[in-house]
């Protein structure tokens, strides 16, 4: 049985991020779906409230924030505590390379400690960060390096590599 929340967004990512029909079918019919396909029903609902709540961000909330340089955040102890050393150096360098300003560094910070677990290492990170951007309503090339990090860290999960580069 696969274990935790982000596997559940992972495989709808997967399975259902191209296909617009599919998202709008019944919450019921997901989770039943998402059942057969292995997943655990808490985690399933775990998961449901994840994307309620990401889908009730907005980045207008984050607007006070808008001005402010991601460069001067500093890490929280619980955030440190639960983000590894690359998934930290991940956020840094998306942030250098002008790809994150503060309100969505703010919003893929709040998303990834949501998730419930004991601790977020890099590929876990990536699949947070493209969720989040891709649920954003921004231009196309933000999508398009959010796609390339999601599947880079889909497949660094089935060869764990773990060695970070974006393009």
């Amino acid at each position: 049985m696969k274990e935790n929340v982000l596997d559940v967004l992972a495989y709808l990512f997967d399975n259902y991020w191209d296909n617009e029909a599919s998202l709008e079918a019944d919450e019921s019919e997901l989770a039943c779906e998402l059942e057969q396909a292995g997943f655990d029903a808490s985690e399933i609902n775990k998961a449901f409230v994840w994307l309620e709540e990401l889908a009730g961000l907005k980045l207008e909330d984050y607007a006070s924030l808008a001005g402010v340089s991601p460069s001067l955040r500093c890490f929280a102890p619980e955030e440190l505590e639960k983000f590894d050393f690359e998934s930290r150096q991940c956020l840094l360098q998306l942030v250098s390379q002008g790809h994150l300003d503060f309100p969505k560094l703010e919003i893929i910070i709040d998303r990834a400690m949501a998730l419930g677990c004991q601790e977020i290492n890099l590929e876990d990170m990536k699949q947070v960060i493209a969720l989040v951007i891709f649920n954003l309503p921004e231009d196309e090339a933000d999508t398009h390096w959010a796609e390339e990090l999601f599947f880079d860290a889909a497949s660094e999960r089935e060869d764990a590599s773990g060695v970070f580069v974006l393009h």
